[in-house]
């Protein structure tokens, strides 16, 4: 609450207590109370400033129509205002607004999955999912300041550009995903038992213990590319050291961004940490050799891995040792087959016994090429929107 809210909230206590204790009324007292009541029982805790609560009711799905409003009257684009989303009726809507000013945007319990799309945001506090549906904005949201993204148990898709001076700082124990080329320039925080993924440009996340970092949208079946960094850019991705962060990547084929996860990690100061977990989403035996390009860096990579996991496949039950030299080695499958996973290179090869076959296959020219990868490139890759 700020300052210049305190006074009017103090007021409206005060003024509520006293007509409600015998005190003497009066219209304005009334109003007061009313107010105060009204603040207290919103979702996620007081609200101070102009309210909307979407019902659905107009004719059409644009936020201009008075009908889609509670008070039968659409909001102003310029003032202001909390935004609640309510019900299951029009649940596809158009801001067509460039730049609506919101106080804070929240997904009420029972909402249906909304799709807001058109137009954008200036958003100066939380975005909030108190939902069990997945929630979609299309619209672009600009932030001056690091603001709450509160994923509750469901997915928020934040399929606009984020820009601004801010960031978001995630939290829940659901899945935001960002699926576009952002361009804001604070610090975005992955708070624990959140997850955030995509297939888009993050310039800067920090991934915190007990959080989770995965390209595509979070659920198996879904691969994709998710970039950090960028030209001028330090720290694109920070995950936190130890093992209780997790960069969590999905497999089932040999093709970068569209059978197994990836990520492009622009700009320096990149740093690995927690535990990288591997899952094979099918049980396809891969051929010796075979390599999937997990990390592509713009320079090299600060840090190493706590752990590294596998699950699914032929491959689950592996378990890593290391790092050596920055190389993690698995035990080996039933089939012989061992897994390496280099920090410097950012590759995961399927290889065999280590004490021998990895030995003759790095003399025949794979330490060479390994170096080849290690110079520092620029990554030109264009994510998907």
């Amino acid at each position: 609450m700020s300052s210049a809210q305190l006074p009017l909230a103090r007021t409206a206590r005060n003024d509520y207590l006293t007509s409600f204790y015998g005190g003497t009324w009066s219209p304005r007292s009334a109003l007061w109370g009313l107010a105060a009541l009204v603040a207290l029982v919103q979702p996620g805790g007081p609200v101070f400033g102009q309210s909307a609560t979407w019902v659905g009711a107009g004719a059409n799905g644009l936020w201009t129509s008075n009908g889609n409003w509670a008070s039968g009257v659409a909001p102003s684009q310029s003032v202001p205002t909390n935004y609640f989303m309510s019900g299951t009726t029009r649940l596809s809507s158009t801001n067509a607004a460039a730049a609506r000013a919101a106080s804070s945007i929240t997904f009420q319990p029972g909402a249906g999955p909304f799709v807001i799309g058109g137009g954008g945001f200036g958003l100066t506090g939380a975005l909030t999912n108190d939902s069990s549906s997945t929630q979609t904005i299309n619209s672009g949201i600009a932030l001056n300041a690091v603001q709450p993204l509160n994923t509750g148990v469901a997915t928020t898709v934040v399929g606009g550009v984020v820009s601004g001076a801010g960031a978001f700082n995630v939290g829940g124990s659901g899945i935001a995903a960002f699926n576009r080329i952002n361009t804001f320039t604070g610090t975005m925080t992955v708070a624990t038992g959140a997850t955030v993924t995509g297939t888009g440009v993050i310039p800067r996340i920090v991934v915190d213990a007990g959080a989770t970092i995965t390209p595509g949208n979070g659920t198996a079946g879904s691969y994709g590319v998710l970039s950090t960094g960028g030209s001028g850019i330090t720290n694109g991705l920070v995950v936190t050291s130890g093992t209780a962060a997790t960069v969590a990547i999905g497999i089932a084929g040999t093709d970068r961004g569209t059978s197994y996860d990836a990520f492009n990690l622009n700009g320096t100061g990149s740093q690995f940490g927690g535990t990288l977990a591997l899952n094979f989403d099918n049980n396809t035996l891969y051929p010796l050799g075979t390599t999937f390009d997990l990390f592509n860096a713009a320079s090299l990579v600060a840090g190493d891995f706590g752990n590294v996991t596998v699950a699914g496949g032929k491959y689950a039950g592996l378990t890593f040792s290391g790092p050596v030299n920055n190389e993690w080695i698995s035990t080996t499958n039933a089939d012989g087959q061992f897994l390496s996973f280099s920090e410097s290179t950012g590759q995961l090869v399927v290889v065999p016994e280590p004490s021998a076959g990895l030995v003759a296959l790095l003399g025949v020219g794979l330490v060479g090429w390994h170096r080849v990868r290690r110079r520092p490139t620029a990554v030109a890759t264009r994510p998907t929107a």
